[in-house]
């Protein structure tokens, strides 16, 4: 009950304050629309100074706490989104492995090959994949976008040839693969990664 009664006489004198700074700012704009100068008092210029030798004495403290506040938000983002893109690559490998688990015609040799294609295929995706689709425009219009799964087998492909470890039997497999991993990666994408 005590903490109520606190909570109202604060949001009293919080309200009279804001009332105080309203009718003290019309008349400010009154005399301004008139064309008098704005008087300062005595205390407003000496607080305008004080609050001036203050930043002077002990160097824009105030300042420096809003950067550093500012800094640490910076800082947990940056972490956060290393965690976010780790967290992405290792989903990204086992869901290289099921795809491998699922397809018989896809092979991976280990984890850590799954890792290597998981980030190979990230490269690869977001590097190549729109100079492709940008290339390949007029195909991908005509076919109504159809011809985004060939990309992304091409790519899979592309994969299986750079990462040893990791192989693909022929294009038809590495079709789909692309397949298999894009739906898994949206479902696990939407069903795990997202409520975290």
């Amino acid at each position: 009950m005590e903490r109520l009664r606190v909570f109202i006489s604060t949001k009293n004198e919080y309200a009279s304050v804001r009332q105080a700074r309203r009718t003290t700012s019309e008349k400010t704009d009154a005399r301004n629309e008139a064309g008098e100068a704005p008087r300062r008092t005595k205390r407003q210029e000496s607080s305008k100074s004080e609050a001036s030798d203050c930043d002077r004495t002990f160097g824009g403290a105030a300042e420096r706490r809003q950067s550093s506040s500012a800094f640490s938000e910076k800082g947990s983002s940056i972490i956060l989104s290393t965690m976010n893109l780790i967290i992405s690559w290792l989903i990204g490998a086992v869901i290289v492995i099921l795809t491998a688990y699922v397809l018989p015609g896809v092979r991976v040799q280990s984890f850590v090959t799954a890792l290597l294609v998981a980030v190979v295929l990230g490269l690869l995706y977001a590097v190549i994949r729109p100079l492709l689709l940008f290339l390949t425009l007029p195909v991908n219009v005509l076919t109504l976008g159809l011809f985004t799964f060939v990309v992304n087998a091409i790519l899979v492909l592309i994969a299986s040839a750079v990462v040893p470890g990791f192989q693909v039997d022929n294009f038809w497999y590495a079709l789909l693969f692309s397949l298999v991993f894009s739906v898994l990666s949206v479902l696990i994408g939407y069903y795990v990664v997202r409520p975290i």
